[in-house]
């Protein structure tokens, strides 16, 4: 089953190009894959009441134009079956019959109390139903940041209270805003992220206080991580329009 989510673009999710920022697009994925999750009986407040949590552990994606300021924009994703403790989903973000975006994502189920990862539920498959369509294109999964190598760059940013979600860990679509803002500052205003790839290693928690993004040029893009003294929290590769 696919659900959908139509949303406009709002002023204050814009950049000075009125073009969507990446963060904001995120939040549009976020938003539908929950509400899918209630619709099978997995939804957040359901979950956070049992001790139980859906985390992100890796994220792609692909676009192709970004929204822009006033379109309304229809978000469509779907369960792509699960194997051993991971489970996927996909995503589409389309303007009328313009597809601007197509994404995949690996999902963790997790006991909240004690950081571990569980199985799944049996009836993930049954409860949400299976597409097996792949939107990226890419075996997601089998994928795995680059961890170390010598950064050429990095930007420090200051954790903020409004980063948190009610899983108490920052948001993922905070990191699109540090990597975003990176971005920015090594490569330009005009820059923009057009494929990008990232693994989720580690939550950011309320002890964090300054984080850093590192990134290295590689030509097409760059390679980057998230990370403070102490620990590594994401890493990944995205490649770049510069203009």
């Amino acid at each position: 089953m696919k659900v959908e989510l139509k949303r406009q673009v709002r002023y204050g999710e814009v950049d000075p190009f009125f073009r969507q920022k990446i963060g904001s697009l995120f939040k549009l994925f976020t938003d539908a894959a929950v509400r899918h999750s209630e619709s099978a009986g997995f939804g957040p407040r359901r979950l956070i009441r049992t001790g139980h949590a859906w985390v992100l552990n890796k994220f792609g994606v692909r676009i192709h134009r970004y929204p822009e300021y006033g379109e309304t924009l229809r978000v469509s994703t779907w369960h792509r079956g699960q194997k051993g403790v991971r489970a996927f989903r996909e995503f589409e973000v389309f303007a009328g019959n313009e597809r601007l975006a197509v994404a995949s994502s690996v999902w963790l189920y997790i006991d909240m109390q004690n950081k571990k990862i569980l199985r799944l539920p049996e009836t993930v498959g049954a409860d949400y139903s299976v597409e097996t369509e792949s939107a990226l294109g890419m075996a997601l999964n089998g994928w795995k940041g680059q961890r170390l190598f010598p950064v050429d760059s990095h930007v420090e940013t200051t954790i903020r209270r409004s980063d948190y979600d009610p899983v108490g860990h920052v948001n993922n679509a905070a990191y699109l805003d540090y990597l975003e803002t990176s971005v920015l500052a090594d490569f330009g205003e005009t820059a923009r992220i057009l494929t990008l790839n990232i693994e989720f290693l580690k939550e950011i928690d309320r002890n964090a206080g300054i984080i850093s993004t590192g990134m290295k040029d590689t030509g097409r893009g760059c390679l980057f991580k998230i990370s403070d003294d102490a620990r590594m929290y994401a890493c990944g590769e995205l490649t770049l329009e510069r203009s």
